[in-house]
């Protein structure tokens, strides 16, 4: 996040939980392997402008006997003189001074299986969510989620030998952040276009990691393979394939 210049400051918070075995990858495995599930939840929040509405307070009391007595003589006194006073007071209202208030702008929350017989590690996106809040027109969400693709990807911190990513992208108006659907700067991206915000994530922590050269799908390479790396080893390509 260090990178984007984000005028407003950015809060990130990772939670995670202990390894546990389970069993949710194999359910009807007789004998399934031993597989291990982390899970994770992490939230950037901002600083926004916030104005709390204004209000009013009123107090009553009632006068007792003694102070009914003391402004009955008083109106008495004032009736003998031919004199008569009356005096209000108003406190002025007070301006209303805009503070910051940090509210979370972007949720995202995962799984990471890992099977140790197979040196194997499943990294599973359950759900990414904007509130809507965000007062930065930067992309938040998509630096967010390179940052942490390309943490299990690296060779120097992935998880096993081997990790697969994972993901069901379907389109809805909230996922983590309920009721965000109503806040009038989230923009809710249909199927297609979400399918394609998600491949352009994938190519780009390709692209970080390999150092990829990026070729649009349809000049001469076969759709679906629209990313190349270039290794020591040679030119190697990678494919959008079933990950069974």
């Amino acid at each position: 996040m260090s990178a984007l210049p984000n005028p407003e400051r950015l809060d990130l918070t990772v939670l995670t939980s202990f390894p546990k075995r389970t069993s949710a990858l194999f359910p009807y495995a007789a004998h399934p392997p031993k597989t291990f599930e982390k899970e994770y939840l992490i939230t950037i929040a901002s600083e926004i402008q916030y104005t709390a509405p204004q209000t009013v307070s009123t107090s009553h009391s009632e006068p007792g006997p003694a102070a009914e007595g003391e402004a009955a003589v008083a109106s008495n006194s004032a009736g003998m003189n031919g004199v008569s006073t009356s005096a209000s007071t108003s406190a002025p209202a007070a301006t209303p001074t805009p503070a910051l208030r940090r509210v979370m702008v972007v949720a995202l929350h995962a799984y990471l299986y890992t099977i140790p017989s197979s040196y194997t590690s499943i990294l599973y996106i359950s759900k990414v969510d904007t509130s809507g809040y965000s007062p930065s027109p930067l992309p938040l969400t998509r630096q967010l989620m390179v940052a942490f693709l390309g943490y299990h990807l690296d060779p120097s911190t992935r998880p096993s030998r081997n990790v697969q990513i994972s993901l069901f992208a379907r389109s809805q108006s909230q996922y983590l952040f309920p009721n965000s659907a109503q806040a009038k700067g989230k923009r809710v991206s249909g199927g297609l276009r979400l399918c394609g915000w998600w491949k352009g994530v994938y190519e780009e922590v390709a692209a970080s990691l390999h150092g990829q050269t990026t070729v649009p799908s349809g000049e001469g390479k076969p759709s679906g393979t629209s990313v190349w790396s270039r290794t020591s080893a040679g030119n190697g390509s990678m494919s959008l394939s079933s990950m069974y």
